[in-house]
């Protein structure tokens, strides 16, 4: 990624949103950096993604269906917590049958 500008207002901007993890990643890899993400833009994408931000019911079910082990596990990962996660992502993560069969399907995208 590139440099970000602390205290700088950013705008992203992609040409397609599936889950929303390019955009989410980016969010929060600013927000790390101590930039300020204030919109996204996107040319087309599935309709379900367009809503960004993971709602609290959403965090909340993500939550207790892992518990607080995924969640500092998925820090470690990626530098950011679940709120960084669009909620398409939090959604199907909320839907996965375990903690272990998260890191595992990942381990296995590496």
């Amino acid at each position: 990624m590139g440099t970000v500008t602390p205290e700088c207002e950013y705008v992203l901007v992609d040409d397609f949103i599936g889950m929303g993890g390019t955009l989410a990643n980016m969010k929060g890899y600013i927000e790390s950096q101590g930039g300020k993400v204030l919109a996204a833009v996107c040319l087309t994408g599935k309709q379900h993604s367009a809503k960004l931000a993971p709602s609290a019911e959403r965090l909340t079910e993500l939550r207790n269906r892992h518990g607080n082990e995924l969640e500092h596990w998925w820090i470690e990962q990626f530098a950011h917590a679940f709120d960084a996660l669009t909620e398409s992502e939090a959604r199907y993560l909320a839907r996965t049958e375990g903690a272990d069969t998260v890191r595992s399907r990942i381990a296995a995208a590496k």
